[in-house]
């Protein structure tokens, strides 16, 4: 089992959760970049995420019954080990995403969805139906998921990808400029050149022009990759042309694929995903 190792490079420190990967510490509790607790859990891929602790530095006791729900305190302002009970509808109200709507419910669970919102089964609602976040109809304020297709009509082109921690909407058209203030934090921009070619991690099965022949085809479960260098860009690049990175940091020799729809490109399944310009 790999160790549970802090992290240095800029892609584990400029953002919210923790240091570390969460594949490397399953079931573990870190600190956060942010200063909040989280627990590294598997969703329902089996895949480890790390998930931000009910109520911040207190975690949640029991199911929320009759209204109410408690939570141990761990602050300095009251005693140690309180327990506190909250109305429902107080707790409801902190757990809502801006929409006003739980943030990652299934599509048909969520009754009055707006424009961007992001569900928890990967369909994104535009222009008032749901459509999924890997098609090709998923383009909203200018930007697109980046997927295998894609990739595959980029063969040997620099693209600049646009990463960020997980949301439950889909980004602004400003998400990535200065004036969006997140810029500099969770959200990121990346260099990528896919080479054509593919791979299994760690087995380090290669398949040489995989994007054109699409073969093997994709085993759900595996930990399958675009092969191609990829960069972290300064932010202070991409003023002159849309392919002026000025990568600083080298990231990862390739991608990784979502091998349940065998499409979706990340850096890291468990807590990003990326989009390119549409």
């Amino acid at each position: 089992m790999p160790a549970c190792i802090e992290q240095k490079t800029k892609k584990y420190r400029s953002r919210g959760s923790p240091p570390y990967s969460a594949m490397d510490c399953k079931g573990s509790s870190k600190k956060g970049n942010d200063g909040a607790t989280y627990v590294s859990k598997p969703d329902k891929r089996g895949i480890y995420r790390w998930v931000k602790s009910v109520g911040g530095v207190g975690s949640v006791v029991g199911t929320p019954k009759n209204k109410t729900i408690k939570l141990k305190s761990g602050s300095k302002s009251g005693p140690k080990n309180k327990i506190i009970v909250l109305d429902m509808k107080e707790y409801d109200a902190k757990h809502k995403g801006a929409d006003g709507a739980d943030a990652w419910m299934k599509s048909a669970d969520i009754k009055s969805p707006t424009e961007g919102m992001i569900s928890k089964d990967g369909r994104v609602y535009i222009k008032n139906k749901w459509v999924a976040t890997s098609s090709d109809k998923a383009i909203l304020n200018g930007f697109r998921k980046f997927t295998v297709d894609y990739a595959a009509k980029h063969i040997n082109k620099p693209m600049i990808l646009y990463m960020r921690e997980y949301g439950s909407k889909w980004p602004a058209r400003n998400a990535w400029t200065k004036a969006a203030v997140n810029a500099d934090n969770t959200y990121s921009r990346m260099k990528f050149i896919p080479n054509g070619d593919a791979g299994i991690f760690p087995k380090k099965k290669k398949f040489v022009n995989w994007l054109t022949t699409r073969s093997p085809s994709i085993k759900e479960g595996t930990h399958f990759y675009i092969d191609g260098e990829t960069f972290i860009c300064n932010n202070k690049a991409q003023r002159i042309s849309p392919y002026d990175c000025a990568p600083d940091e080298f990231l990862a020799d390739g991608l990784q694929v979502d091998t349940k729809d065998k499409q979706t490109l990340s850096t890291n399944l468990m807590n990003t995903e990326v989009f390119v310009k549409a």
